[in-house]
């Protein structure tokens, strides 16, 4: 499994966790799993991208996989383009985005199922919730995975522009955003 995030991360390891289990609960016996990160969160620029997109090739050179886990749109993005890391190896993706997959050329060998956000519908649940809501703010990061779901939920919410006001959080760091 390649992963967007490291195992730290909640979703990681909740994701890692139910597929271990299920493989060791299925009829195929000795079942090598391993699990690599590109980090995103904490590696997002392009060279540093590259670097561990590298090393990942150098280190399964002569172990090939029988299959592979994209776990998050990077991951899917790196295999979908790379000519060097194991190019007809069958991937399974997870946590990537459809809108992603207008960006990619996504051969036979991919299969999985999209992550959709709905960011419309939760707005529209929140303001039922809370009638008089006038003002909407987005917190997010700015990692490559955020700037995509930034992108998404902006996307939804231009039709409630004229109905609320929409402010994004996303260019700040933590410690900021809980001191303001």
């Amino acid at each position: 499994m390649i992963c967007e995030l490291g195992i730290s991360a909640p979703v990681a390891a909740v994701a890692t966790q139910e597929i271990i289990k299920t493989l060791q609960n299925s009829h195929h016996a000795g079942i090598d799993f391993y699990f690599e990160s590109l980090d995103t969160n904490l590696f997002s620029d392009k060279a540093r991208q590259s670097e561990i997109e590298d090393w990942l090739v150098r280190k399964y050179r002569d172990r090939r996989p029988d299959v592979i886990i994209a776990g998050g749109p990077t991951p899917l993005q790196f295999l979908a383009t790379s000519k060097r890391f194991f190019p007809d190896v069958p991937v399974v993706f997870v946590g990537a985005f459809k809108e992603q997959a207008q960006l990619l050329k996504l051969f036979p060998r991919f299969t999985g199922v999209w992550f959709q956000l709905d960011p419309a519908k939760t707005l529209e649940i929140a303001a039922k919730l809370q009638s008089d809501t006038r003002n909407v703010f987005i917190v997010g990061g700015t990692g490559p995975l955020d700037r995509l779901i930034e992108s998404i939920v902006k996307s939804a919410f231009r039709p409630y522009a004229n109905r609320y006001a929409i402010t994004y959080l996303t260019q700040s760091r933590m410690p900021e955003l809980l001191r303001d």
